[in-house]
């Protein structure tokens, strides 16, 4: 049946990849750069810093100007989940890449 192609191994980029998830943390840290938790800050940097890339640079820490009204912590709340639904995604490709499977 000629309904279903033979699937040929796919060409995976890893730098590529990696590149993605740089940029998705880089776009976390500026939505979150107001939150007043400098731990959250400086663990996004730690992670970037290891995905750095070669045109890549790590922002500088900002300090936060504090939350004031409930529609700044409601967007900052769902921020957050979003974030860490994000952070769960990026754990398991970072498995995935080290494993012997990738290879």
């Amino acid at each position: 049946t000629r309904n279903c192609p033979v699937l040929e191994r796919s060409t995976f980029d890893t730098s590529q990849c990696l590149q993605g998830i740089y940029e998705d943390l880089n776009a976390y840290r500026t939505e979150l750069k107001n939150f007043d938790d400098q731990k959250v800050l400086t663990t996004i940097d730690e992670m970037m810093k290891v995905l750095k890339t070669s045109g890549g640079s790590v922002p500088q820490q900002l300090a936060g100007t504090g939350l004031t009204s409930f529609k700044e912590r409601l967007r900052l709340c769902g921020v957050l989940h979003a974030f860490l639904i994000r952070t769960v995604t990026i754990n398991r490709m970072m498995n995935y890449l080290a494993s012997p499977e990738s290879s």
